[in-house]
């Protein structure tokens, strides 16, 4: 089976959770929201040979670098993250550890549940950078 990451969004700091294909912990790690760190996350799943990371965001500079990086990459709801807690642990308390495990495994053992993101196509790309420079010349 293949290696999968959950990742637990937060503004500032996220918490990544890697998952042996067989659902054994092979690493947790924090990263803060600024770009040496995205890189280097984003360069150790690779090295880590992950193939799919799951994340409660459908969108964000996060999402674009996972992508890029040819991860693939699958939102869940931040509802379905809580409704599925109590599968893997009895207390169903929340911390941002532990989301990012349930992520992993989500990913893990039910990424056929879920859609996956596509990457924009380039004429997005090209809208979306056109867009951002009208917006500063206004």
């Amino acid at each position: 089976m293949e290696r999968c990451a959950g990742l637990d969004w937060a503004k500032d700091a996220h918490r990544m959770c890697v998952l042996e294909g067989d659902g054994e912990p092979l690493l947790q790690r924090g990263f803060t929201h600024d770009e040496r760190d995205l890189d280097g996350m984003c360069e150790l799943l690779v090295e880590s040979e992950v193939k799919r990371v799951a994340i409660e965001r459908p969108d964000g500079v996060l999402v674009e670098r996972l992508l890029e990086a040819e991860l693939i990459v699958l939102p869940i709801h931040p509802n379905q993250l809580k409704a599925a807690r109590p599968r893997f642990r009895a207390s169903g308390g929340k911390s941002d550890s532990f989301d990012a495990f349930c992520l992993a495994e989500l990913a893990r053992t039910d990424h056929h549940r879920f859609r996956v993101l596509a990457p924009d196509s380039d004429e997005t790309k090209a809208i979306r950078a056109l867009t951002l420079e009208n917006a500063r010349t206004s």
